[in-house]
């Protein structure tokens, strides 16, 4: 069986999306050689993926900073404390608006042990729904992963400027 052949990569089964979406993260951050420009290339696609009107990454420095972001923002605040209890539990979570027309927001921690360093991926989009939560931590996990590799290959590259001088 190839690759390509595989059932789960089908769009048609459940986390197929995903699985393409963190395959084609991966990739890139192999030739990634900074976070920045990597976020602001990769974003767009889960904006896309989750069918959400906005995409960041945030960081708990200890108040939140976005450190990257994609779509459009039609809200005033971020849920600081939706934020909060995502990061100090480790755990993606859906934060569900009461009204139709409001906004909802997907959490997930980056994974790969950066939630420690308090980085979280944050959706927000007024059809977003707590059935793809699973999803969004999986990628988050992986996003969480290929900013290891990328942030990897740029101290790497510095040492090498540095030994070149």
């Amino acid at each position: 069986m190839r690759w390509a052949e595989i059932p789960w990569l089908s769009r048609s089964e459940a986390g197929g999306g995903a699985l393409q979406l963190a395959e084609r993260l991966l990739e890139a951050s192999l030739d990634a050689v900074k976070p920045a420009p990597f976020l602001n290339r990769r974003l767009p696609e889960i904006t896309t993926e989750f069918s959400a009107q906005w995409c960041s990454v945030y960081k708990r420095t200890p108040q939140w900073t976005r450190i990257a972001e994609s779509g459009r923002r039609g809200f005033d605040d971020i849920p600081q404390q939706f934020l909060d209890e995502a990061l100090d539990r480790d755990a993606g979570g859906f934060y569900g608006a009461t009204l139709a027309d409001e906004w909802r927001f997907l959490a997930a921690p980056l994974g790969a042990g950066r939630s420690s360093t308090g980085d979280l991926l944050l959706m927000a989009g007024r059809n977003l729904s707590d059935n793809v939560l699973a999803a969004a931590v999986a990628v988050g996990r992986v996003l969480g992963v290929c900013l290891g590799i990328v942030e990897r290959h740029a101290k790497n590259l510095d040492r090498l400027e540095r030994l070149a001088e």
